[in-house]
């Protein structure tokens, strides 16, 4: 590390020390601990945001004078505030980002290095195990998964309330729940990879975490509406929110939502979704500080796989999540979207065995190419004409849901909802809601 750095270094930790006496009587102890380090952190982050990440010379750490001993210190020192062991894959992804920074840096890392971190890792998880079952401490690691009734509670909330916050809340969550992605992947959606394909909305990624290099940036994610409980559909939730904002189909950036602190965003109307319905969750058998994002996930991959009698294959489900089989499963289970497709009509919520899993999506029943061309002029007209074809095709799917939702929408949500302030939806051609099945 360069002297510059510690110098700045050995200031921010001398104001910390400084600032955290001062407070200790006015906060309290547990507040005073929840800001420690503060300047710290900001000069630590400052420093590394400064460095060329483009060439390996410029490593924070002199990884030539790191050694096992030092490592092992730093790992069985780490635990929380309360002085407990942190959670096994708190632990592993400690061990996952030193060989990646040894990867970063062009560098190997030394075999009896590698050897005796494995052996460290391996009691440490034997020791938070044994120290779970000795303290009667929660056994379950990582955050709870989003079971189906709560994901359809929360979906409620969302749609009942006036803000467009709860608008967004509505679209992120059931397209994280119906494509299984990582929040990450969600909030760099963008429109152009959007299409409307036969009965589904699809959904492609050009890069993901499993897939840095893009090899599977042309395989379409299919998601279906689930017209027998618009709540959770995203289809619908899609719907309402672009014609909520008509500007998103104009921005410059192509972004399904567009902004720097998308997650953020999501995380905080979340958060008050739990809060408010928490006496429901409860009942449920849920606990809402054990809910987070990542439950979406874990949620939907969990109903598809075991919530269901005849669940889609494993390696779909994989596959669609983004998680390795491993090395050889990888090899020879390839993609296919029969697979894909199962797995998207069962996150939409309608189980396998009912008559009503291949149910079809709203859409217009059109006596001939004049009225097809009038629904076509008709979204034109709503975006400005400034958007391609293949928009406006998607567009037509999802106003169709919307008509056919009308009723229930008007009735659930908010009176000052955004959409009702949608001429388009407010006031539907003649004729059309008659066509919408």
């Amino acid at each position: 590390m360069d002297q510059d750095f510690v110098n700045q270094l050995k200031k921010a930790v001398n104001e910390d020390l400084i600032h955290d006496k001062s407070q200790e009587n006015k906060t309290g102890r547990k507040k005073r601990k929840l800001g420690m380090r503060k300047n710290q952190r900001k000069v630590c982050n400052n420093w590394l945001d400064s460095l060329d990440n483009d060439t390996t010379k410029n490593c924070p750490i002199n990884l030539a004078n790191l050694n096992f001993e030092i490592f092992s210190r730093y790992i069985s020192t780490r635990k929380t505030v309360k002085g407990e062991y942190l959670s096994k894959i708190t632990y592993g992804s400690m061990q996952s980002g030193l060989s990646h920074l040894y990867r970063c840096c062009d560098l190997e890392i030394p075999d009896n290095f590698s050897a005796d971190m494995t052996t460290l890792m391996q009691g440490m998880k034997r020791t938070v195990a044994r120290d779970k079952q000795k303290k009667g401490t929660r056994v379950e690691d990582g955050k709870s998964p989003m079971t189906i009734d709560v994901y359809k509670l929360i979906c409620e909330f969302f749609l009942g309330q006036e803000s467009d916050e709860s608008i967004f809340c509505h679209s992120f969550l059931t397209l994280e729940w119906n494509l299984m992605a990582r929040a990450d992947n969600v909030c760099s959606t963008h429109i152009n990879h959007i299409e409307w394909r036969h009965d589904s909305l699809v959904i492609f990624f050009a890069h993901s975490k499993g897939d840095q290099e893009g090899i599977n940036r042309t395989q379409p994610w299919h998601i279906y509406s689930n017209p027998l409980e618009p709540c959770i559909c995203a289809v619908t939730a899609l719907a309402k929110y672009l014609f909520s904002n008509p500007t998103i189909l104009l921005g410059h950036t192509n972004q399904l939502f567009p902004g720097k602190s998308q997650y953020n965003r999501f995380m905080k109307g979340l958060h008050q979704a739990l809060n408010a319905e928490k006496a429901e969750i409860q009942k449920l058998g849920g606990n809402i500080e054990q809910i987070a994002s990542h439950s979406v996930r874990k949620g939907s991959a969990t109903l598809c796989a075991c919530g269901v009698t005849v669940s889609p294959p494993m390696a779909s489900i994989c596959l669609r999540a983004g998680w390795s089989m491993g090395t050889i499963k990888d090899r020879y289970l390839h993609y296919e979207k029969a697979g894909d497709q199962y797995v998207g009509r069962t996150v939409a919520g309608i189980s396998a065995l009912s008559i009503n899993f291949a149910v079809s999506p709203a859409y217009f029943e059109l006596e001939d190419d004049n009225e097809e061309k009038k629904i076509e002029k008709l979204m034109i007209d709503f975006t400005g004409g400034k958007v391609n074809n293949n928009l406006v095709h998607v567009l037509k799917f999802l106003f169709a849901s919307l008509v056919y939702h009308r009723n229930y929408l008007r009735q659930i949500m908010h009176p000052k909802n955004a959409l009702f302030a949608c001429n388009v939806f407010t006031n539907i051609p003649h004729g059309f809601e008659k066509k919408s099945k």
